[in-house]
């Protein structure tokens, strides 16, 4: 588990810039409040994980106070996250505390190890409003019934010269960080449309790049994917998602769908959960793009 918002929680965050490291524990992390954006009933969707996870209000209870004491030990990290966060790594790392310090940890001092997707990426600064007006990336409002959170990514503008890599990882991020103070869910469903697609975006997507942005996901937002799902793929590009199917392992390789049209789309994902323009009754991704814009 795609980025720097607040919520109610307010986690005091220091921000670690590249050369000179500045540290401010008491600011909303990119002066934005994320409003509750997604349309969860955190205390009801935290039940049903618990049990899908076979874990009890103790068990978390006592998790979240082990990971206080660890984290208080740790004079590397600034100052403790919010129970929410905390157990929101709980669940994507299915309550295995070493792998949840792990990517605790991580979660902050990557920041000074990836300074470029971090520094000078707050969501008002100019740069970043325009990338945010380039490219959708959404995570949509309901949950499927198996608690899978479905976040959509399409272009808005599909001019190459608007489209950033760095700019683009880094709006992602910035969504991501609404999710990790305000989301619950089991899984991430992931629906890539791909329509506008030019060879003018994948010559300015960098190995380098690639690399930096793919480690932030690793070791920081790792999730439990239930499936990825492709439509409008160009034909130059099927060869590739072939090529990336055959990388996989065959429990993830059964996760990745392409869709030649909405209908089949629609035998995974049912309407009611989709936005209007991928044919469902959700709200416009305009409509959905405005309140993370």
């Amino acid at each position: 588990m795609n980025s720097i918002f607040l919520s109610g929680c307010l986690a005091k965050v220091k921000v670690i810039f590249a050369e000179n490291i500045v540290c401010c524990s008491r600011i909303k992390v990119l002066m934005m409040d994320t409003k509750n954006l997604l349309h969860t009933n955190r205390t009801e969707v935290r039940k049903l994980v618990l049990e899908k996870l076979g874990q009890s209000e103790e068990d978390i209870r006592k998790d979240i106070q082990l990971l206080k004491n660890w984290f208080n030990y740790q004079k590397h990290l600034p100052e403790l996250p919010c129970d929410e966060v905390l157990e929101i790594f709980l669940v994507v790392n299915k309550f295995n505390l070493e792998k949840c310090k792990k990517k605790v940890d991580k979660y902050y001092t990557i920041r000074k190890e990836i300074p470029e997707l971090y520094v000078n990426k707050n969501p008002k600064l100019e740069h970043m409003k325009e990338i945010a007006n380039v490219v959708y990336a959404i995570p949509l409002p309901k949950l499927t019934p198996t608690l899978s959170r479905i976040t959509v990514m399409k272009f808005k503008d599909t001019n190459p010269e608007k489209y950033h890599p760095l700019n683009y990882f880094a709006h992602t991020y910035n969504i991501l960080e609404i999710r990790v103070r305000e989301d619950m869910m089991l899984t991430d469903t992931l629906v890539y449309d791909l329509e506008g697609l030019q060879f003018g975006h994948l010559f300015k997507l960098r190995i380098g790049i690639l690399r930096k942005a793919s480690a932030i996901l690793e070791k920081v937002f790792t999730s439990r994917l239930e499936a990825i799902h492709y439509i409008n793929l160009p034909s130059s590009m099927q060869v590739i998602v072939n090529l990336a199917k055959n990388i996989f392992g065959e429990k993830m390789r059964k996760r990745i769908h392409v869709h030649k049209d909405l209908e089949s789309l629609h035998q995974h994902i049912p309407k009611e959960f989709l936005p209007q323009d991928f044919g469902g009754s959700e709200k416009t991704l305009d409509e959905l793009h405005g309140k993370f814009s």
